[in-house]
Formats: structure tokens, sequence, C-alpha cells
């Protein structure tokens, strides 16, 4: 949808899953190809903006799955950045 919205999109709420799941997942740990969403988001407008981040970690408990988050957006950032 990112090619059809480009510059209307508000917000940005991402995560990662299987492909058979809403599992809001750490970016980069399921399914998704994040090179191409990385590479359509920054031909818009959008890509410097806001994005959220919604990950499941209560198997991991509270501190570890903010330190988990706080990878995933750090490796996240590198590979846009590139």
């Amino acid at each position: 949808y990112v090619p059809v919205l480009g510059s209307r999109i508000k917000a940005l709420h991402i995560h990662d899953n299987d492909g058979k799941e809403d599992m809001h997942a750490f970016p980069l740990t399921g399914t998704i190809d994040w090179n191409e969403k990385i590479a359509l988001l920054k031909k818009t407008a959008y890509f410097n903006r806001m994005i959220t981040m919604e990950c499941s970690f209560a198997h991991d408990g509270v501190v570890e799955g903010f330190a988990a988050t706080l990878d995933a957006a750090k490796k996240l950032k590198s590979k846009a950045c590139h």
C-alpha cells in the first residue's frame, strides 16, 4: 500500500510475523522483507517521521522485552540508514 498511499501516510504501526498470524514480533525476526519496505518508504515524504513498533514480549518479561525492542529498533535504523 505504500506506493499507492505515498504522501497520505500519517502513521506507521510496524511489527513482523510468520506470514500466517498477526504475531507482533520484533522487526527483522519474521517473514517481512524489510529491505523492500524500507526502499518503498524512502520514496515517500513519510520516511523521516515517527514509526510505532508494537511488539509482544510477554514471555520474556518487561525488562528483557524493552531491551529486545530497543535492539530491534537499532537494527531497523541501521538497515534504513544504508
